[in-house]
C-alpha cells in the first residue's frame, strides 16, 4: 500500500517520474492512473453522498421527534383516524342543517311581513280619521288588505284578497297606496 501510495505521490509531484516503473509486480501506465484518479473521485464523491444522507437522517428524526413531541406514530395515526371521522360527522350534520335552512326559507316565503296600515278620513262627514287600510302578505305576494271605514256611527270593515300582488276586487286608493309600498319593501329584502 505504502508503495502505491509513494507512486501516486511521486507522479503528481514530480514531472519526470517513469511511469511504468512497477508497483509490486504490476506495471502501469498513463490509462491506469487515468482511472485510478477517477476512482479515488468517485469514492471521495460517494462518502461525501453518504455524509449528506446521514446529516439529513439525522435532521428529519429531530424534526420527527420534535413534531411527535411525547406521541408515537400508533397515537398520531389515531388522531388522524378521529379526524376523519370527524369530518364525516360535521359533513352529515351540514346537510341537515342545509335540509332545515331549506325548509325554514320555504316556511319564511309563506309568512306574513312587511305590514303596511294607512289611517285615513272616510269622506268629507267624518269628523276623525278613524279609517285604516292594513296590507299582510307574504314575499309571493299572497294575502289579505283589511280596511275599515268609519262614517259618524257606522264601521264597516272589508277584506280583500290578494294574488302576486293583484286584487281580484278593486281598491280603493289607501289600498293601492298599501299594497304599493308592502310590494316595493319585499323587492328591498330580496
Amino acid at each position: 500500500m505504502q508503495k502505491y501510495l509513494d507512486f501516486l505521490y511521486n507522479y503528481f509531484l514530480t514531472e519526470h517520474y517513469d511511469i511504468t516503473e512497477s508497483l509490486s509486480g504490476i506495471t502501469f501506465n498513463s490509462e491506469h492512473i487515468i482511472y485510478l484518479i477517477y476512482l479515488i473521485y468517485f469514492f471521495i464523491f460517494l462518502i461525501t453522498c453518504i455524509i449528506l444522507i446521514l446529516i439529513w437522517n439525522i435532521i428529519l428524526n429531530f424534526k420527527l421527534k420534535k413534531f411527535l413531541m411525547g406521541n408515537d406514530a400508533k397515537s398520531l395515526e389515531t388522531i388522524i383516524r378521529n379526524n376523519l371521522q370527524d369530518i364525516e360527522i360535521l359533513k352529515a350534520e351540514k346537510e341537515i342543517i342545509e335540509k332545515k335552512i331549506s325548509w325554514h326559507s320555504q316556511k319564511l316565503e309563506n309568512t306574513l311581513r312587511n305590514n303596511f296600515t294607512i289611517k285615513f278620513k272616510a269622506g268629507e262627514n267624518s269628523e276623525s280619521n278613524q279609517s285604516f287600510a292594513t296590507g299582510f302578505l307574504n314575499d309571493l305576494g299572497n294575502g289579505v288588505i283589511l280596511s275599515t271605514l268609519s262614517i259618524r256611527n257606522h264601521t264597516s270593515i272589508f277584506a280583500k284578497p290578494i294574488k302576486n300582488y293583484k286584487s281580484v276586487v278593486e281598491l280603493n286608493n289607501e289600498e293601492q297606496e298599501v299594497l304599493k309600498t308592502i310590494k316595493e319593501e319585499h323587492k328591498k329584502l330580496r
